[in-house]
């Protein structure tokens, strides 16, 4: 007499299928979407920004600092904002056992990639003007750090979109105020978007810490 066949898995039952369409909408979602951000490398940032914006206060008041100060304050800020991004990011992938070079962090840094280097070519063009270029870098390199952030957003989560937003008013707001408030523009917006940007990264992190 013939063995008779194994019988087959039972029907899935609608809890199960919505389990396991939750679980491959995760996995995508990770595969997508750039999860490097860290609340401590926004906090780095914060802090070296208004320690920046309070030294040139203490110096030169509400007023727009010298082209060699300014340019020597600013660009310690950036260059530590971004050292710290890197290390932060780096470390986070590796505790996540993730690649860091991964393609959505080369989505992020395309998106992130033209605002940075029109910054650059303004900087250099406004800077060569003296003080009265000088005096519109704050709200420039605000209102193209808030469109890079909101293009990077499509990639992250969406609460930077509001952070990108946030920016690009302060910078409108910069370029319509007089000049010397340059400065306080720069505390506000680079430091206190920062300070902002740690906490919903915080907040995003611990989800992810207690899977």
């Amino acid at each position: 007499m013939a063995a008779t066949d194994a019988p087959g898995p039972g029907p899935v039952s609608p809890a199960e299928a919505a389990a396991t369409v939750a679980a491959i909408r995760r996995f995508m979602e990770r595969a997508t979407e750039f999860s490097g951000h860290s609340a401590l490398a926004g906090v780095v940032a914060g802090v070296a920004t208004l320690l920046g914006a309070g030294a040139l206060l203490a110096r030169h008041g509400p007023a727009v600092p010298p082209p060699g100060e300014f340019g020597m304050v600013w660009g310690s800020v950036a260059g530590v904002a971004i050292l710290s991004a890197v290390l932060f990011t780096v470390r986070k992938a590796r505790l996540r056992r993730d690649a860091v070079w991964n393609a959505p962090t080369r989505m992020v840094v395309a998106a992130l990639a033209p605002p940075f280097l029109a910054a650059v070519a303004l900087t250099a063009a406004l800077g060569a003007r003296g003080p009265d270029g000088i005096g519109l870098l704050p709200g420039v390199w605000l209102l193209l750090y808030g469109a890079g952030l909101w293009g990077a957003s499509l990639q992250t989560r969406r609460e930077f979109q509001a952070i990108g937003a946030a920016a690009m008013a302060l910078g409108a707001a910069a370029l319509a105020s007089p000049a010397p408030l340059g400065t306080l523009f720069m505390g506000a917006g680079f430091g206190g978007l920062h300070v902002l940007y740690a906490a919903v990264a915080a907040r995003m992190d611990r989800p992810s810490a207690r899977g």
